[in-house]
């Protein structure tokens, strides 16, 4: 009698044996998502993140005082920032604008030559930042 076979369950990929045990099957959630990442909501928001991440390369933080410092020395809010931004791509609407520089405050921000308990105690205070903005009610703007 030679070894005994066993099979392996943890494949994603592979043929029949992969199908009853993977996540990846008939998952609600990863259609949905996959649906998401192939629409053009997703690909506008791509777009601009790429757009608006270009754009902030240049931009600083005061997380303390909840400011963003642009270069031309201009020290502005969130909401502010949105508005400027909003001005210079009328065709983004304010929530993608919004959520792109929500998102670069949160993952895309990294100061170069920054101690490493600097960065920690940055990191908290713009999550907190980005919480509490998230937190406000949100109120019809102007057009």
């Amino acid at each position: 009698m030679g070894k005994k076979k066993y099979k392996q369950n943890w494949s994603s990929y592979g043929g029949d044996d992969a199908q009853g045990d993977s996540i990846f099957v008939n998952n609600p959630f990863l259609e949905g998502l996959f649906d998401y990442m192939n629409s053009p909501e997703a690909e506008l928001q791509s777009e601009a993140d790429e757009v608006i991440w270009q754009l902030l390369e240049d931009v600083h933080v005061d997380a303390k005082k909840r400011l963003l410092l642009w270069p031309d020395a201009e020290q502005l809010t969130l909401d502010q920032s949105v508005e400027r931004l909003q001005k210079l791509y009328p065709d983004y609407p304010r929530e993608l604008i919004e959520d792109s520089l929500l998102g670069w405050l949160e993952m895309g921000y990294a100061p170069e030559d920054i101690p490493a308990e600097q960065m920690d105690v940055l990191d908290a205070q713009t999550s907190q930042w980005v919480k509490d903005h998230l937190s406000l009610p949100k109120t019809p703007k102007k057009p």
